[in-house]
């Protein structure tokens, strides 16, 4: 919003022609960023994923970790704490049941922290859990 509302205090911008443009995650957000800004031209969505980005997430984490080909028991537990953190990411429920996870799935192989690294079998000293519940998602 406050590049739009820069572009449009220009002198030499026509402030009546100011637009978004979006690509990808960017281009399912465009037409809120247009919706909140009220003014603008044009919007346009680039391969827009057309879907809840809760599910666009919840795909791509699944993705990450190599759901689709872990062992039926492990799949279900991966599946479990991806939900979770999407649970708290997207829809703001409580941490804490995204914690208890964390900390019982830490040494799995699949097992990864908020920041999308992968962390070895034996998880890094002080990952987790996170000392307070409002840590969760801050870097």
């Amino acid at each position: 919003m406050a590049g739009i509302r820069f572009l449009q205090a220009q002198s030499e911008v026509d402030d009546t022609g100011v637009g978004v443009y979006g690509h990808s995650q960017g281009g399912t957000i465009a037409p809120l960023v247009s919706a909140r800004a009220g003014d603008l031209r044009f919007v346009i969505a680039s391969a827009a994923a057309g879907i809840d980005l809760a599910d666009v997430e919840t795909f791509s984490l699944e993705n990450f970790i190599g759901l689709a080909k872990l062992p039926p028991n492990e799949r279900a537990d991966a599946r479990s704490y991806v939900q979770a953190l999407i649970d708290v990411a997207y829809r703001g429920k409580d941490p804490a049941p995204l914690e208890g996870l964390a900390v019982k799935f830490k040494n799995r192989d699949w097992y990864f922290d908020l920041h999308h690294r992968a962390i070895p079998t034996g998880g890094f000293p002080g990952t987790w859990p996170p000392s307070t519940p409002s840590s969760i998602g801050d870097g």
